[in-house]
């Protein structure tokens, strides 16, 4: 008659059920390390192209600039009957240089709510990191619970 080791048995069949949920574990844990790497890349690569463009945002601000100094000397230097044209196209101008103001604002807040976002993404993968901490030390607990015994 063969006699089994219930105890045994358990201990074995729990310790082949804890290798199992820990190679998943450290599965689910590389793919979730890829994404955030994937992430990671993708706001490095959003966060280069937002100051290159606003880098040229700022270059056609100054052309623009030149070009609104250029107009009003022209203007200066013209007959008097441009110059009753010439109230016209200042106020123009002023308007044109009032929305490049918005516009240039506009940008700066732009720029700071994505900054923003990726400050917020980072705490939320910090966050994220410090549950996994949180696991793998339950899970060494829970090892060293069953060594015991």
């Amino acid at each position: 008659m063969v006699t089994f080791d219930l105890d045994l048995t358990l201990r074995v069949i729990l310790y082949i059920v804890l290798i199992v949920a820990f190679c998943f574990l450290i599965l689910v844990l590389k793919k979730l390390l890829s994404i955030f790497k994937n992430l990671d890349d993708t706001l490095k690569e959003n966060k280069e192209n937002t100051k290159k463009s606003f880098e040229n945002i700022t270059e056609i601000l100054e052309n623009y600039s030149n070009v609104v100094k250029n107009a009003d000397y022209i203007l200066e230097n013209s007959k008097e009957n441009v110059v009753k044209s010439t109230e016209n196209v200042n106020e123009i101008l002023k308007n044109t240089n009032d929305i490049s103001k918005d516009v240039s604002s506009s940008v700066n807040f732009v720029c700071e709510n994505v900054v923003d976002t990726t400050l917020d993404i980072k705490e939320n993968i910090d966050i994220v990191n410090d549950k996994f901490h949180l696991v793998l030390a339950i899970f060494d607990f829970i090892k060293s619970y069953f060594k015991k015994k």
